[in-house]
C-alpha cells in the first residue's frame, strides 16, 4: 500500500515576521498530525535553504526549482495539499488528481480582488484558513467566497517565544522614564505601521507625562524618513531606532517598555501584540483590521484610528500616566494570551481543519 501524503507549499520561513511565524506554527501541526498517522508531509518553501528541522525544502527563491518541486509532489497520488499563501496557489490548477485543498489566508492579500488566476485558483479550493475573523468578512465581501469554505485558525504565539517570558513580569522604572516600545518592519511599503503617528504624538506626551522615550525596533527603507521626522519634530533626542535585534535584545525591551503601541491599519492579526501582552504590558494599536480581535478595546489596551494623532496621544497620556490602568490590562493581556493564543490552540484549529479536510479520523 502507498503511503499516503500531503503536500505543503510555503511562500518564505525565514525571519520573525507574522507570516513566517505563523506557517512555522500551522506547519508544525500540520507534520504533527500527519506524522501520528504514518504519513509522510512534502513540505516545499520557495524562499530560503532546506531546513532539516522543520523538514522543508528550500528552493532558494528559484521560481523554476519550487514549480518543479511542488509540481512534482501535486501529481504524487494520496496527496492533500495545504498552500501557504494566495500567491502559489495556481500551481495547485495543474494537480491531476481530485485532491483536497486549502489556503491560509493572512490579511491584505486578499482584502483586494485578485488577478484572475489567484481567484479562479482560489474558488476551487476546499478550505481557506482565515487568521481573523475579519480577513473572513473580507474574503466574502471582496472574494465572493461563501462562509462554510472557510476556517478560522488564528495565530499564537511561538512556543519558543512563550518559554522565555517569565510567569511574572512587574512594571519597571528607568531613572523615571517611562518607556514606550514599538516592534515592526520599516519597509517603504509599510509606512501604514503608524510609527510616524507616535513621533508626531510624542511632544504632546512627553508635556503631559514627562521624560518619555521611544524605542524602535525593526529596520527598512523608510527608516531614514522616520528618523528625520523625529528630528523635524524636536524629538530626535528621546527616540530610539534599535533597528534589528537578537532575541535576547527583544525580550529585554519587552520587558522593560510600559507601553507597546504600533497603531497599525493594515494588520491582518498583530503577532506582536501577542507578545508584549505576554510580558504582562497594556498595547495600544490601530482600530482597523484584524487588530480588535486581539486587542479588546479597555480590557486589554486600547484601539485608535489611524491617522488620529491627538487621540493617539490621549490614549498613551492614559496609560503612561496609571501605572494601575497599565497593570490592570497587562495582566488581562497576558491571560487572554494563555486562554487563546498559545500553540495548543491553534494545533486544536488545526487538527480540526484537517479532518474536516480530508476525512482523517
Amino acid at each position: 500500500m502507498m503511503q499516503r501524503r500531503v503536500v505543503a507549499l510555503l511562500s518564505d520561513l525565514r525571519g520573525m515576521g507574522g507570516l513566517q511565524r505563523h506557517s512555522r506554527a500551522w506547519l508544525t501541526a500540520l507534520r504533527e498530525f500527519a506524522h501520528a498517522r504514518g504519513w509522510k508531509v512534502d513540505a516545499i518553501c520557495f524562499q530560503g535553504a532546506s531546513d532539516a528541522e522543520l523538514e522543508v525544502r528550500g528552493c532558494e527563491g528559484s521560481r523554476m526549482r519550487f514549480a518543479a518541486r511542488a509540481l512534482a509532489a501535486l501529481w504524487r497520488p494520496h496527496a492533500a495539499v495545504v498552500v501557504g499563501h494566495v500567491d502559489l496557489l495556481p500551481l495547485t490548477l495543474a494537480r491531476i488528481r481530485p485532491t483536497p485543498v486549502a489556503v491560509v489566508a493572512h490579511g491584505i492579500e486578499v482584502w483586494r480582488r485578485l488577478p484572475a488566476w489567484e481567484l479562479v485558483a482560489l474558488r476551487r479550493v476546499d478550505q481557506v484558513w482565515s487568521i481573523s475573523e475579519y480577513t473572513s468578512r473580507m474574503l466574502m465581501s471582496v472574494q465572493h467566497l461563501p462562509r462554510e469554505s472557510i476556517r478560522l485558525v488564528p495565530c499564537c504565539l511561538d512556543a519558543g517565544f512563550a518559554r522565555r517570558v517569565p510567569a511574572e513580569t512587574a512594571l519597571t522604572r528607568y531613572e523615571g522614564e517611562l518607556r514606550l516600545l514599538s516592534v515592526s518592519r520599516m519597509a517603504a511599503h509599510d509606512k501604514d505601521k503608524g510609527i510616524d503617528q507616535v513621533i508626531m504624538a510624542l511632544p504632546a506626551v512627553i508635556a503631559a507625562c514627562g521624560r518619555v522615550v521611544y524605542t524602535v525596533i525593526g529596520d527598512g527603507e523608510d527608516r531614514a524618513r522616520l528618523e528625520a521626522l523625529a528630528e523635524s519634530v524636536g524629538v530626535r533626542q528621546v527616540v530610539r531606532f534599535l533597528g534589528a535585534v537578537p532575541d535576547e535584545e527583544l525580550h529585554a525591551q519587552l520587558s522593560a517598555c510600559d507601553v507597546f503601541v504600533l497603531p497599525s491599519r493594515k494588520e491582518g492579526f498583530g503577532i506582536v501584540f501577542l507578545e508584549a501582552m505576554a510580558y504582562g504590558k497594556p498595547v495600544v494599536g490601530g482600530a482597523h483590521g484584524g487588530t480588535p480581535e486581539v486587542i479588546r478595546d479597555g480590557e486589554t489596551g486600547l484601539l485608535v484610528r489611524h491617522g488620529d494623532v491627538p487621540g493617539l496621544a490621549a490614549a498613551l497620556i492614559r496609560l503612561l500616566s496609571d501605572p494601575h490602568e497599565r497593570r490592570r490590562m497587562g495582566e488581562a493581556g497576558r491571560q487572554l494570551v494563555k486562554q487563546r493564543f498559545l500553540y495548543p490552540s491553534l494545533e486544536h484549529r488545526v487538527h480540526e481543519a484537517l479532518r474536516e479536510l480530508v476525512g482523517w479520523e
